[in-house]
């Protein structure tokens, strides 16, 4: 039996197996192996699977502190398609197996807020009801390493260098057909400033959902074809000691009902909407802090002179700020959000940088003076460098307003804090060969 994918001319053959899954709050793919001959039947009706594994830990372990967990009696909840079918591969029926892209609702059909889709598309319809739509455009930063020693795979670093490109044209090109048959517009790919680190660049787009399960598909289909090709992608926000730390920048403009770009106006206008979508998302910077870099070694990729940011800070066509302000003197004048790494959510981050925004339109708050020259020797406050100082700063409230559900913070909460005692109580072999005979 063949289920067909009639736009992209691509089908499921017999024997080839599909996985129904769920993008969990860590932003890793959780669910079932289905045959392939099973994915007409989950386009129209719901999975069961349980509630608690939206927000397991890293490791995929329940948190015990999760309300949701024991003390609710771990139910069921349906998961339903996305609407986006199967991930398709361009090598046809000799990919094995295929993601099949699910979210969660809750017994009323509703988007469960627990599930980062959900609680994303909430905030969509709240732009909605404001008469506002947001252009997302995503760039994702990875490292392709060999699989035997898991080192980078190329001798020197080379920003913008072609050799690099050309050397793994195959993989690229693998990455840019998967995208384009699964309807992700990949608008360009760069060789970036580490060893074997790329990036690639996916098109502006004024579906904040779509733009989400792109980022989100991206790092499947990149996974994939680098393991086709004898790699492996690695996402982690600061693999290597002495090479560039995996970056998530996120760019978001902002129109009007009447689709007029609402971030034009003089940026010295007290009354300017840019600034005060700044000012949101800077106030809002420590306590989401955790969203972008949610992870132990998230951490290690924000360093002075690394163009990762240290600083609460903003800018006109400055890479060194937390919010960089692109085409500043033109019609497509955007935010460009610096802070996430690659190893984030991008339902969460896309949605916190939203939050931010609406809550510095909401309050008109100031940001200040933008910063000229190096950020990183500015006066602005500094951002949470540590996980357990970002974890504190994310408890402390809701951090993000009332469109943040209590259920999700919490879970993430507690996800995080599991988490954390787990490397709190590892002795590491560093630690044994420095103190074990020294002290």
């Amino acid at each position: 039996m063949l289920v067909e994918r009639a736009a992209e001319g691509v089908s499921l053959r017999e024997g080839q197996a599909i996985y129904p899954a769920v993008c969990d709050l860590n932003g890793t793919w959780r669910g079932k192996r289905y045959p392939a001959h099973q994915a007409t039947k989950l386009e129209k009706t719901a999975m069961r699977l349980p509630l608690s594994i939206l927000a397991v830990d890293i490791w995929g372990r329940d948190v015990l502190d999760n309300p949701i967990f024991v003390d609710a009696g771990d139910p069921d909840a349906p998961f339903v398609s996305t609407g986006r079918g199967p991930v398709v591969s361009s090598r046809g029926e000799a990919a094995e197996s295929m993601l099949f892209p699910m979210w969660c609702l809750d017994d009323d059909g509703r988007p469960h807020p627990l599930d980062p889709r959900g609680s994303l598309s909430g905030i969509a319809r709240e732009l909605r009801s404001r008469g506002l739509q947001a252009g997302i455009g995503t760039e994702l930063e990875f490292y392709l390493v060999s699989r035997k020693d898991q080192f980078t795979t190329f001798p020197a670093s080379n920003t913008l260098g072609i050799v690099e490109l050309e050397r793994f044209e195959p993989f690229l090109c693998e990455v840019e057909r998967d995208c384009s048959l699964n309807g992700i517009e990949a608008e360009a790919s760069v060789s970036e400033g580490g060893r074997g680190q790329f990036e690639v660049v996916l098109r502006y787009s004024d579906d904040i959902l779509g733009a989400a399960d792109d980022f989100a598909i991206l790092k499947y289909i990149v996974r994939r074809a680098a393991g086709a090709h004898g790699y492996e992608a690695c996402f982690m926000a600061k693999p290597f000691a002495g090479e560039p730390g995996n970056g998530f920048h996120t760019h978001v403009g902002l129109k009007n009902a009447a689709g007029e770009n609402i971030f034009l106006g003089g940026l010295e206008d007290e009354a300017s909407k840019l600034r005060h979508a700044v000012g949101g998302l800077l106030r809002a910077l420590p306590q989401s802090m955790l969203v972008f870099a949610p992870h132990f070694n998230s951490y290690r990729r924000f360093f002075e002179n690394s163009l990762a940011p240290t600083r609460a800070s903003w800018g006109l066509e400055n890479r060194t700020t937390a919010i960089r302000i692109a085409d500043a003197a033109g019609a497509n004048i955007r935010i460009e959000h610096r802070v996430a790494g690659a190893d984030a959510n991008p339902y969460l981050v896309i949605g916190a940088v939203l939050l931010g925004i609406l809550a510095g339109l909401d309050r008109k708050v100031d940001p200040g003076d933008p910063v000229e020259g190096s950020a990183y020797s500015s006066a602005a406050d500094r951002l949470p460098d540590t996980w357990n100082e970002a974890i504190r700063a994310f408890s402390d409230s809701t951090p993000l307003g009332p469109l943040y559900d209590p259920v999700l913070h919490s879970s993430f909460l507690a996800a995080k804090r599991q988490e954390l005692s787990f490397f709190t109580d590892h002795v590491s072999d560093l630690e044994r060969s420095t103190y074990g005979a020294l002290v």
